[in-house]
Formats: C-alpha cells, structure tokens, sequence
C-alpha cells in the first residue's frame, strides 16, 4: 500500500487467527487506518471463544485459536468486538457492500458460481453496484444483472493455487466502475513457517501445509 497508494482501502476480517503475529497484524491494520473493516468468522470464533466450548474440531485447531486469544491485548479484543459483519460504502458516488463471506452468512464464500439469482436480489436489497467479500480465499469476479459479485482473494492464506498475496484494485469514476484488476504480490513464505515454529503456534503443520500448497487442504 505505501508503494501503491490508494484513495480508500477496505479489509474483510479474518486479521489474526491462523498466523504467528496477532497483536502485529492489529498494529498495521491501525497504521494503514482502512475506511473500513469487516469482521471475519475467525475474528467472530475469536470472540466467541470457540476454544471454550465443546467442538468436533481438532483440538490443535482449538488450541491455535486459544493461543491468538491470549496473545490479543484487551485494546485488541475490543477493537475485533467493534467490527460490523457488513458495511456499505461508496466510492466516488459508487456503492459497495463490503462483507466476509455473503451478505446473510459469514461461512459462504462468493464463487463464479454463486445462486445468480441470490446475488442479484442482494444488489437491490443494499442498492449497490458490487458485493465484495472472501471467506474461500479465491479470487474470483462476475457480472450479475449490470452488479458485480467479487471474492477478492486473500492477503495471508490464498487458495487458489498461487501462493502470492492476492488484493482487488478498483478505478471508478463519478459513480462507474471503469477498470479493476487482481493484483498479486509475493508473500514471505518461509518467513512466516519460521515464525510459525518459532513461536510455537498450535496447528502449525497445517497452517505450513496451507501457505506452501497455497490450498485449504
């Protein structure tokens, strides 16, 4: 972002879990000062302390989330507690719904394929020109009914297959969108499975495998 400013910077939650820097990743999210930021379902896991309650996950899994938890400051836990689960924003006069996964479900990613007709009525019902979310970590851009259903890929744990940080930029003028792009960025790989050892984070072995294989499994 510092070499490649832009006039309004969004984030779509997931900011701490599954990594060896919590508190760090909550530091430059300040000093980037976003217009606005989404809470993700581990933001929301984290809030809910899904480590405290009985679960068929792994329990390493469990114990990861834990171990982000006891790492948050009490500035840090608040500011997750504050996020929205959707905002609408405009840019430029041009509507956007910013979410983490779809507008109604934290846990549903936007894919190309995506129910046409639910993406649509979610157009008109926030009256907006895009709906932009993540949750798959896959980046991915379609036209429905003259509106945009956008993933918009994932910074830290991208799984479509190329291990790079993967953002969306837009251009829009005066209410229209006039040209957008993914853009990747090399992400440090084996700086972050370093860290993740060092640290000693719970559920590292997936967490490696993950941001070698750039896959969620």
């Amino acid at each position: 972002m510092r070499r490649d400013p832009v006039d309004a910077l969004f984030c779509l939650g997931d900011l701490v879990a599954m990594g060896p820097e919590p508190s760090a990743c909550l530091a430059l999210l300040r000093e980037l000062r976003p217009n606005a930021v989404i809470r993700g379902n581990t933001d929301r896991y984290l809030l809910e302390g899904i480590f405290e309650k009985p679960s068929s996950k792994p329990a390493a899994f469990l114990a990861m989330f834990r171990w982000c938890w006891q790492e948050l400051s009490s500035a840090g836990r608040d500011l997750l507690a504050r996020l929205p689960e959707t905002e609408r924003v405009e840019v430029d006069g041009f509507p956007i719904l910013l979410c983490h996964g779809v507008p109604s479900d934290d846990e549903l990613g936007l894919t190309p394929e995506s129910d046409r007709l639910l993406a649509a009525s979610w157009l008109r019902k926030h009256d907006v020109k895009v709906v932009v979310g993540g949750h798959t970590h896959i980046p991915c851009l379609h036209e429905v009914d003259g509106g945009y259903l956008v993933n918009d890929g994932s910074i830290g744990y991208p799984f479509d297959g190329d291990g790079r940080a993967c953002y969306w930029r837009v251009r829009v003028d005066r209410g229209e969108l006039v040209d957008s792009e993914f853009r990747r960025l090399e992400y440090p790989v084996e700086e972050t499975i370093l860290a993740l050892e060092r640290r000693d984070v719970p559920w590292r072995g997936d967490l490696i495998t993950r941001l070698r294989t750039a896959r969620s499994t």
